[in-house]
């Protein structure tokens, strides 16, 4: 999910939602900061997210960016 953030340093927000890669959010963040382009990104894994507001707030307005069907 993405979801717009006024968070200086921080252009284009994605909150992923997946099982068994622990390490996917590390390799997406740095597979985007390798890209050439105007934008920073950030990564977050949503189900170890602390900040019960920033979830509440992504349930609510996140926009599904890409979603794997089963």
């Amino acid at each position: 999910m993405s979801v717009k953030s006024d968070e200086e340093g921080s252009d284009i927000d994605f909150a992923i939602y997946q099982s068994g890669n622990r390490d996917l959010t590390g390799q997406l963040l740095t597979e985007l900061d390798e890209l050439p382009r105007p934008y920073l990104f950030d990564v977050l894994d949503y189900r170890t997210l602390k900040h019960l507001p920033l979830k509440a707030e992504i349930s609510k307005t996140g926009q599904w960016f890409y979603r794997q069907e089963k």
